[in-house]
């Protein structure tokens, strides 16, 4: 076996460990105790730089988790209009408008080995730090579970009589309660990524086309999305991600304190 393959058959074993224990943490006694909220609406941002809340949005310490900061970082740029061409964003926000998750969607080209036609890729998700443990009316789901859930539905939203898209999400091994949410909700492991014949660190968790997608949340606990095809534009042939235009000197938008060019550059690029 070459280094590289057991490079990612370690990161695989990782990301099943860390699942299985983060699945474990949740059935233990005690879960049905925590703080519960009540009907929710999740919609998606038309105009993230006029979207007040995306400025001070704080999903952990990005001092300490690499997860917080590519999170903290993604939304401070979308926020900033630095992302070229923006991801659609939907969030989850209560009653008084708080924003408490967000899931954040692009529709690159669709890539070999897909089995699909169309692919939408989730670049970012996460639930405010301040509401970490509490989950909606139904008594077990928890906020980030609900943005993945209203991000679904906006994929469902766009496909207009078309078959389903594979959806990929690339996620860091050790990031145990991401990979619990995407689990849950059918998300299946994947070895990593290949780039320039070096394995990514991050493994891959994807839902195909061809399987059952999770069942609608209860209406009664998180609204529909109001949605349609516009919401998810596909990325134009030819076009390509094009990674930030930040001096590399400057401090990292996720707020860790570390220069760009030493926290969350090299994610981007």
């Amino acid at each position: 076996m070459l280094a590289e393959d057991r490079y990612a058959a370690q990161l695989v074993y990782e990301a099943v460990r860390t699942t299985e224990e983060a699945l474990a943490r949740a059935r233990r006694p005690g879960r049905e105790a925590r703080a519960r909220w009540g009907l929710l609406r999740a919609r998606v941002i038309s105009e993230p730089t006029e979207y007040a809340q995306f400025a001070t949005f704080s999903c952990g310490d990005p001092a300490t988790s690499r997860s917080v900061r590519e999170v903290q970082a993604t939304i401070r740029m979308l926020h900033a209009g630095r992302l070229d061409p923006a991801p659609t964003v939907v969030v989850v926000e209560s009653d008084r408008e708080e924003l408490l998750a967000l899931c954040c969607l692009r529709r690159p080209h669709a890539e070999e080995g897909s089995g699909a036609d169309w692919t939408v890729d989730i670049p970012a998700f996460a639930r405010a730090n301040a509401h970490r443990g509490t989950v909606l009316s139904d008594g077990r789901t928890t906020l980030g579970e609900a943005a993945l859930h209203a991000g679904l539905e906006v994929i469902s939203k766009a496909c207009l009589g078309r078959p389903l898209p594979a959806v990929w999400a690339r996620i860091l091994p050790y990031n145990s309660e991401s990979h619990a949410a995407f689990e849950r909700l059918g998300f299946r492991l994947r070895t990593p990524m290949r780039r320039n014949g070096t394995v990514e660190e991050q493994v891959v968790r994807a839902l195909a086309p061809d399987l059952p997608w999770p069942q609608p949340l209860d209406p009664a606990a998180l609204a529909p999305v109001r949605s349609d095809t516009s919401a998810l534009a596909p990325l134009r042939q030819g076009t390509h991600f094009s990674p930030p235009e930040i001096p590399r000197n400057a401090p990292c938008p996720c707020e860790s304190g570390a220069k760009w060019k030493l926290c969350c550059e090299a994610y981007f690029s």
